[in-house]
């Protein structure tokens, strides 16, 4: 070598190149991987992104049913609490007013089809009221349990209490999973 600042390498060719030339293509190849990982890493960032929009629409589409169904619960209450159900209104024994029967194998609640295509079937009761989101089913039924007698009421006494279970059903808009509810509702005469 003859003491050049820029040392020359012989090619078999013949050709000379500079160890400067040799770097050149690693930069290059380096700029590719690190671009293919930052396309991945973009690419993972978009999908976390749409997945978590798909779990908050879920999220916000269950809170919904939820809501729906406690309102619900609310109009079943307000109808027995206004007197349109009466004890003789369960004798039937049919479209969403049903007497307990302790001899079934599974509540009623349990052993009925809630809906019929896209609302409620006829062994159940609709509720509906103003500005009820969109798309939403909600259905109740109230059964009639059997009459109690409360502490202080004394079994001399004419009064009873007259106890309803009273059970919600709500679906939500996007065909998620339903939300169902239950209420215990006691009146006494």
């Amino acid at each position: 070598m003859s003491g050049a600042t820029d040392p020359a390498i012989a090619f078999p060719r013949g050709g000379m190149r500079t160890l400067h030339g040799l770097h050149a293509g690693f930069v290059l190849i380096s700029a590719l991987i690190l671009l293919v990982v930052l396309t991945i890493l973009a690419l993972a960032g978009v999908s976390l992104n749409s997945s978590q929009t798909r779990m908050a629409a879920n999220a916000s589409a269950q809170a919904a049913a939820f809501q729906v169904a406690e309102g619900a619960l609310s109009v079943a209450q307000q109808q027995l609490l206004t007197g349109t159900y009466t004890a003789a209104s369960f004798v039937g024994n049919g479209n969403g007013l049903y007497v307990l029967n302790t001899t079934a194998a599974a509540p009623v609640w349990q052993s009925i089809s809630w809906t019929s295509g896209n609302g409620c079937s006829s062994s159940v009761l609709t509720a509906s009221w103003a500005n009820m989101p969109s798309g939403v089913t909600a259905c109740y039924l109230i059964e009639k349990l059997p009459n109690v007698v409360l502490p202080g009421q004394g079994a001399s006494q004419s009064l009873s209490t007259q106890v309803y279970r009273i059970t919600s059903y709500a679906s939500q808009a996007n065909g998620g999973q339903p939300v169902m509810l239950q209420s215990l509702l006691m009146l006494t005469s």
